[in-house]
């Protein structure tokens, strides 16, 4: 008996042994959630590492809050949230590899909180299959540690639908804070996602059959925590910009002009990079690279039969609905292509993409049929990461990485010729705020008597352009050249030597 007893998996009260329960954990969908978002987390830091300097966009969020850095030009179409993601950091330090490692922690964080509500509506390897799938995309990966507004939203607009149908399947009144708080976070990352999201959300809540009382307690939600997240956009609307309408027709303006255009076959020629394809921008991925766009398309199709057959249709049709609403606006509003904007879209795609595989394999008798199907599925995932992991290596990181050596280095000259302390660099709006972050300088644009002002007062002024500055400014100028963006063709630029 004793010999039992200590050979046996269980305790003398019946219960599992320690090890068996901590591989019983380790085998469950929580335990492998956690890895992926730890797997999410790393890789970014890992394929372009911690020093990985920031894009323009970038460095106009970490301006804003910043104990280092005077807040750069913030245009009508960006939303204070992002702002708010790195400002932790900004405030202590100005090292690039503090910023990406913590936002790399919090966008780990933040794919483990957004998956983690699906885990009660879809049960077995779902979620976090679903997680793996989105968090393999390069540009998931690229944007992982990034200080930019659309994987956040992916994670939040992903929660507040899970917790939408947290509420609608179950009834408990808890889920709908989160669903209010995660619609808030949408809407102050990113107002017009809000508005895409919340209208479909809103009208899945009128058409699932359940009572009138619970549709309309979780439509509210939506618009409540909608309306909370864009109060502060529309206040800086009237105070900064001439009125919420005005705000929208500039940001409209910087976005395309406003109509209906379509951006979907730029965005399936961007699969394979750029990273921004706007105006004289002309690439073309190959079908490879476009090829996991048809078989998302048809798990997504899979998923939705499969759904309805089993009678959890609202389960799998609600993602899609949400999905392809935040993807219509990049893809019927906008001129061109960057494909960091459907990042919500694949984030909520993935749960019904996830149940289409699932639901192939167990079609399949079960043994060396089933088997075999589930190998080659696995293979098919591991193939696709591999090249999503190529695209970032080849085509991604090698023009990203030169360009940061490049800014830097301008940068550095700059302090040379002695641009220190307050400065104010103007001319080549498009090209100005990375070297003017990089420099410690705004970019803000200032009236002519403004900038000769602070000339006067001991400004550093910067012309960064070709053309020299107008007469109108006040000021002598002394020339000169920095390393440059491109071999053999540098950087004109004149600095303020006083008033004439």
């Amino acid at each position: 008996m004793t010999s039992a007893v200590v050979g046996s998996p269980r305790h003398q009260d019946g219960s599992d042994s320690p090890a068996t329960d901590v591989a019983s954990r380790w085998r469950s969908p929580v335990s492998w959630l956690i890895v992926v978002a730890v797997l999410h987390a790393a890789s970014p830091l890992v394929l372009l590492g911690a020093h990985w300097w920031f894009g323009i966009d970038e460095t106009v969020y970490l301006s804003q809050i910043n104990a280092h850095v005077p807040a750069g030009g913030f245009s009508a179409p960006r939303a204070r949230g992002t702002t708010f993601v790195a400002a932790p950091v900004t405030m202590l330090t100005t090292s690039v590899a503090a910023v990406r490692v913590w936002v790399a922690v919090l966008s780990g964080l933040g794919l483990f909180v957004a998956f983690h509500p699906w885990l009660r509506l879809r049960g077995g390897t779902a979620v976090p299959l679903a997680a793996l799938m989105f968090a393999t995309l390069w540009p998931v990966i690229f944007y992982g540690f990034a200080v930019m507004p659309n994987e956040w939203v992916a994670f939040a607009a992903l929660a507040a639908t899970g917790y939408l149908l947290r509420f609608i399947t179950g009834g408990q009144r808890r889920y709908l804070v989160g669903v209010g708080v995660a619609m808030a976070l949408v809407a102050l990352l990113r107002p017009s996602d809000a508005a895409y999201a919340g209208f479909a959300l809103v009208a899945c809540c009128l058409f699932l059959r359940v009572s009138k009382r619970r549709r309309l307690a979780a439509a509210a939600a939506v618009a409540f925590g909608a309306l909370a997240g864009v109060s502060e956009w529309v206040v800086e609307a009237i105070t900064s910009y001439g009125g919420v309408a005005a705000r929208i027709h500039a940001a409209q303006g910087e976005n395309g002009g406003g109509g209906l255009h379509f951006a979907g076959a730029a965005q399936a020629r961007a699969l394979a990079g750029p990273v921004l394809c706007r105006g004289t921008c002309h690439v073309s991925a190959g079908i490879a690279y476009q090829l996991w766009w048809i078989v998302l398309g048809s798990l997504v199709v899979v998923a939705i039969v499969y759904g309805w057959r089993q009678r959890r249709l609202t389960l799998e049709l609600v993602p899609v609905v949400v999905g392809l609403a935040m993807a219509t606006q990049y893809v019927f509003a906008v001129t061109y292509a960057a494909p960091r904007f459907l990042i919500p879209a694949y984030a909520l795609l993935s749960l019904p993409c996830a149940s289409g595989a699932l639901a192939v394999v167990h079609r399949v008798r079960a043994g060396a049929p089933r088997l075999a199907l589930g190998v080659g599925l696995t293979g098919a995932l591991v193939a696709n990461t591999a090249l999503q992991v190529h695209v970032i290596t080849s085509f991604i990181a090698p023009s990203g990485r030169s360009t940061g050596v490049e800014i830097q280095a301008d940068a550095k000259r700059l302090h040379q010729l002695g641009v220190r302390g307050s400065c104010l660099v103007l001319g080549s709006p498009g090209d100005n705020q990375d070297l003017a972050y990089a420099t410690g300088c705004t970019n803000v644009p200032r009236a002519v008597p403004l900038v000769h002002e602070a000339a006067q007062d001991g400004t550093h002024v910067v012309w960064l352009n070709h053309i020299p500055p107008p007469k109108a400014y006040g000021l002598r100028w002394r020339p000169a050249q920095l390393p440059g963006r491109t071999p053999g063709a540098p950087v004109h630029v004149y600095l303020s030597a006083g008033a004439d």
